[in-house]
């Protein structure tokens, strides 16, 4: 039997956000897109299956791995 490796040993901070939004897709059902706010700042935008926004966007890709990550290793940990 081989043990995986914790979701805390990797740093997601230096994946790509489309790698990381399909991970993070496949835990919970919900994506990050680049997108762009109000003022036209490039932004993340965590969004659910629908493709509908949801909460408010980030604009530094490691707050979004900071507020999502819980989730991830709390569905990888349950496997």
């Amino acid at each position: 039997m081989t043990t995986a490796t914790k979701p805390a040993d990797y740093d997601y901070t230096a994946w790509d956000v489309q790698a990381y939004s399909g991970l993070l897709e496949d835990c919970t059902g919900y994506t990050v897109q680049v997108a762009t706010d109000a003022e036209g700042e490039r932004c993340y935008q965590l969004t659910d299956v629908y493709g509908d926004a949801e909460g408010e966007p980030w604009h530094v890709f490691e707050d979004v791995v900071a507020d999502t990550l819980d989730a991830i290793e709390a569905q990888l940990n349950r496997d």
